[in-house]
């Protein structure tokens, strides 16, 4: 759900009773310039992005892990990343890695059967998170550079 203005905030709360009350499942996320992550704490929501393409992330994180173990052993996402996510109190940063990672993904897919775009996406998982000192920008250029390091392909 998203909120742009404070008269609209008001009815978050309302639909995610409505998803409660109909045994409904689902994640729900809320993101918008008046939201906050105690606002969204506070009408239940199942998270809080600071803006939309972290409410993405964070709503891909949230479904991934509502599916069961095995659905995602063996994962291909899960090896190998695609990109770099860092938060701070100031920042959120994303950093997408060479595209000679992605192909690797792919081509592990492709070996695996994962054709599908259903199939594929079933795959993804986000890695645990993890505390390191610096910014969120510093923090994500860091791992970035570690991972280019590490690669053998």
């Amino acid at each position: 759900m998203s909120a742009l203005l404070t008269t609209t905030m008001t009815y978050m709360k309302t639909v995610i009773d409505g998803f409660e009350a109909a045994g409904l499942g689902t994640s729900r996320c809320g993101w918008g310039a008046p939201i906050s992550q105690m606002f969204a704490d506070e009408i239940g929501a199942d998270g809080y992005g600071a803006n939309a393409s972290a409410a993405v992330d964070l709503f891909l994180r949230l479904a991934a892990s509502r599916k069961q173990d095995g659905d995602l052993q063996n994962s291909v996402l899960a090896e190998i990343p695609a990109q770099i996510k860092a938060e701070d109190d100031a920042d959120d940063v994303t950093v997408e890695l060479p595209a000679k990672f992605m192909e690797r993904i792919d081509r592990l897919a492709a070996q695996r059967g994962l054709q599908a775009s259903d199939d594929y996406l079933a795959q993804w998982q986000w890695s645990e998170e993890e505390e390191r000192a610096g910014s969120a920008r510093e923090v994500a250029e860091a791992v970035r550079a570690e991972l280019e390091a590490q690669a053998t392909w």
